[in-house]
Formats: C-alpha cells, structure tokens, sequence
C-alpha cells in the first residue's frame, strides 16, 4: 500500500488566506468601534444640550424667585436673595459650559473618519455614457407592438 501525497496548489497560501481574513476581521471591528463611538459621541452632546437647557431654566426660576422677595428688607429676605444670586451664577456657569461642550462634541462629529485617499480616483473603467445612448436609438428604431383594442377575445368568441 503506497500513499502518494500531492501538494495542494493554492493562489493564495494559508498564511495569507489567514492574514487577509484577519484584516477582515479587524476592518469590522473598527467600523462596529467608529460608530460605537459615534453614536456615544451623539448621545453625549444631546445630554450636554439637554443640561445647559436645565441650567438655563433653573436660573431663570432663581432669577424670578429673587424678583420676587426683593420688596422685602429684612436680613434674611437679603440672605436668600444672595444664596439664589449665587445659584443663578452657578446655574449659567453650567449652562455656558455644557453648551461649549456640546458645541466641542457637534465639532467633533462634523469631522470625517475617512483617510485621504493615497493617490486619485481611476476613472478608466468608467464609459461615458453613449452606450446608453445608443442602446435608447436602438428601442426607438424597432417597431413598437401593435397595440391591442381590448376587444379581441370578443371578436374572437362570435
């Protein structure tokens, strides 16, 4: 009994068929993460819209809550309007700051993901479209179907 072996011929050999399936691999791997990142990147500007809007109302409240106890003289109508001032402060402190975030996020995403491409666009495969052109001439040449009157089976049938 003789076992002959033959060498199994490949275009491309294992270890390549394996690296191209790799990069594969990794190329989906990095899209799934762009856009993981993408859409956490989208959701992080809508909370930072969201709280800067928060912020503005809740310095707007304070403001009229501060509007409100000012015909009052006494020390601790005085006390309360500082306390809510300071909020109001610290309220439009956050909202500037959310929105330059958001704005730094909106930038962020404007941003293509796309590398330059190394060298320019091959437009040698492209036609130019005449093919088209001549493919309608041709139709427009051949005789159109005749045209049915509808009453055909009826005429057919007497």
């Amino acid at each position: 009994m003789t076992i002959t072996m033959q060498d199994d011929i490949h275009e491309n050999p294992p270890h390549e068929q394996l690296s191209a399936e790799v990069e594969a691999e990794l190329s989906g791997l990095r899209i799934r993460q762009i856009s993981t990142l993408r859409r956490a990147a989208i959701r992080s500007r809508s909370y930072c819209i969201i709280g800067a809007a928060v912020c503005a109302v809740g310095a707007i409240q304070l403001v009229v809550m501060m509007v409100k106890l000012a015909p009052f003289h006494d020390a601790r109508h005085w006390a309360m309007m500082a306390g809510e001032a300071l909020l109001a402060l610290g309220a439009l402190w956050g909202c500037f700051e959310l929105m330059r975030r958001g704005w730094a996020l909106h930038r962020e995403l404007q941003k293509t993901m796309l590398e330059e491409p190394t060298q320019p666009p091959d437009f040698s495969t492209l036609s130019d479209g005449s093919q088209q052109v001549q493919a309608l001439e041709q139709m427009m040449a051949e005789e159109p179907p005749q045209e049915s009157r509808g009453n055909d089976f009826l005429e057919e049938h007497e």
